[in-house]
């Protein structure tokens, strides 16, 4: 064999070797892009990681928990909001209150309500129960939007930016929901 011949071979070699490695990357890149747009549908925007709470919440027992978000539930049932449509949508409810079903939502705790047909709108009571995990979800997502745990207790108390809704969507969630850990992510 001529040095030309040879040459010439492990050039053809060489090309068709270029064309593999180019073919490969191609299949490979187009996997990735795949693979992400798959992953991109699949996002849902209420899938979301545990709320963060205020230092002094998170330091507090279950029962502590329980306990205060069963006076929060008196509030709301001696509020009579089920028949005050004015009042159910006012911002009239704080982050601090609020807090404490956060925190039972965080902590997977039931909130025992005997008589909801009596204190909840029918809005709330009739939502099937994907409408009332959406629900709660987006009450969750905005606790963590809108709430800076690194407030006071006294900050936290000033910041009325919750309806009687939320706060019931929340405590109907709590009492019909005990153990809610597969609605979190």
């Amino acid at each position: 064999m001529s040095l030309n011949t040879l040459l010439l071979t492990a050039l053809i070699l060489l090309f068709i070797l270029l064309l593999l490695l180019l073919y490969l990357y191609k299949i490979n890149r187009k996997k990735k892009v795949v693979a992400t747009t798959s992953k991109q549908k699949n996002i849902n925007p209420l899938d979301l990681k545990l709320p963060l709470l205020p230092h002094t919440l998170n330091s507090l027992s279950n029962n502590s928990i329980r306990e205060v978000a069963k006076e929060v539930y008196d509030v709301y049932k001696i509020l009579d909001y089920k028949n005050d449509e004015e009042e159910y949508k006012r911002d009239s409810w704080h982050s601090w209150q609020v807090g404490f079903l956060v925190a039972m939502y965080k902590r997977e705790l039931e909130l025992f309500i005997p008589d909801c047909k009596e204190v909840f709108h029918k809005e709330v009571l009739t939502q099937s129960p994907e409408s009332l995990r959406i629900a709660t979800k987006k009450i969750i997502k905005k606790y963590q939007d809108k709430v800076n745990i690194e407030k006071t207790k006294e900050v936290l108390s000033k910041q009325l930016i919750w309806n009687a809704e939320e706060v019931a969507t929340l405590m109907y969630f709590l009492s019909k929901y005990e153990n809610s850990s597969k609605d979190k992510s």
